[in-house]
């Protein structure tokens, strides 16, 4: 098939580009309950991996994480990064030209970690790295959202012909890893027919269009076994 001749996450820069472009002036939207668990925390690095317009880390700090000293947002297209630093956000932001799967920062270098709908995009053959990555960087909290099905699958993505976007549960490896702890988890899905936001946390049947945020908090909790 086309998707396993091309990588995509090499040549994702023009897709980042159109939605940095596409949704650079957006207005702002604050409801990231999630976020509230670190207005209490002791947070001096900050995150965002594949941060789009900006305006999530930019409300994150603001509202959440205000003592975040060190803070980077990372896009796969230097147009993107171009464009953002252009914009006016909290100065404590930096933008950083980069990809999922190839972080340029040591080990455990940010308090805390997150990956907002963007795990889906990523090419198979880099998702474990990009994963991997993930665990490497974080110090403290990891958060994760993206969609999640019954089954994993993959879908054409609408915008570029031959790509796809994929759903799977991120969970099944990051628990695995044995280094986390979760601490929040919440699903929600859009009906469309009603135009709203229905949360789904008590009920366990998958609906279509199903997302999840895992809060994760970083911790060796893996037995020693001798043998």
């Amino acid at each position: 098939e086309y998707f396993m001749k091309i990588n995509q996450t090499k040549i994702w820069h023009s897709q980042s580009l159109r939605y940095v472009k596409t949704h650079l002036n957006n207005s702002r939207f604050n409801d990231y309950d999630c976020f509230k668990t670190f207005k209490k925390k002791k947070i001096n690095s900050t995150l965002d991996i594949g941060c789009g317009n900006g305006l999530m880390l930019d409300d994150i700090l603001n509202n959440y994480c205000r003592n975040s000293k060190k803070n980077i947002g990372i896009e796969a297209s230097k147009k993107s990064i171009q464009l953002l630093r252009k914009k006016t956000f909290n100065k404590k932001i930096n933008f950083k030209y980069c990809y999922a799967h190839n972080l340029p920062f040591d080990d455990e270098e940010f308090d805390l970690v997150y990956i907002w709908s963007v795990l889906h995009w990523i090419d198979r053959r880099h998702y474990l790295q990009s994963l991997g990555e993930l665990l490497r960087v974080t110090k403290k909290y990891l958060v994760v959202m993206d969609w999640v099905e019954k089954i994993d699958f993959k879908v054409p993505y609408k915008h570029k012909k031959g790509f796809f976007t994929y759903k799977m549960d991120f969970d099944k490896v990051l628990s695995n890893s044995g280094i986390l702890k979760k601490i929040y988890e919440e699903r929600w899905f859009v009906d469309n027919n009603e135009k709203k936001v229905i949360k789904n946390n008590n009920n366990k049947k998958i609906n279509k269009n199903l997302r999840k945020v895992i809060i994760y908090k970083k911790k060796d909790i893996l037995k020693t076994i001798k043998f």
